[in-house]
């Protein structure tokens, strides 16, 4: 497939313009609470599995080690999240969501799901699952091109 990269027909172009409309979007959504989108996903990940370690915050949310860090500190300033050693391995931390955290959990994540109906209110379900589909083929190829220059 040869590729037109005039800027409005890449691909990319468009999926950086979603994404970043998709996050000012939701920031708004959030900022009553007193949280940035990506607090927002730290904390459904922790309703998700009640706990996690710092390193697992980072592989989940693809960020680095310094702005995790620095997040779960004005989290924690702000009481959605506490700290505590793990039971089995003193050297490692584990975080879990406050009853802050949890008192706001339906409504963080009623967001997400009303942001997602509308969104994807007027597109049908074969459309959906084409631009799913697409969107992890790019995902695949960008891990691979990660990977790519590790087996050279």
């Amino acid at each position: 497939m040869n590729i037109d990269m005039e800027t409005q027909e890449c691909i990319a172009h468009w999926i950086t313009k979603v994404h970043l409309k998709l996050k000012n979007s939701m920031a708004q959504k959030v900022k009553e609470y007193n949280l940035t989108v990506e607090q927002r996903t730290i904390l459904l990940l922790l309703f998700e599995n009640e706990s996690m370690t710092q390193s697992q915050i980072c592989k989940e949310t693809s960020s680095e080690a310094s702005n995790i860090t620095v997040t779960l500190k004005r989290m924690e300033q702000n009481d959605y999240i506490k700290k505590a050693k793990h039971p089995k391995d003193k050297r490692t931390t584990l975080i879990y969501p406050t009853k802050k955290a949890l008192d706001v959990e339906e409504e963080l994540k009623q967001i997400g799901i009303d942001s997602l109906n509308y969104l994807l209110g007027d597109i049908d379900e074969g459309e959906h699952e084409i631009a799913l589909k697409v969107l992890k083929e790019i995902y695949k190829k960008v891990l691979l091109e990660e990977v790519d220059p590790l087996l050279k």
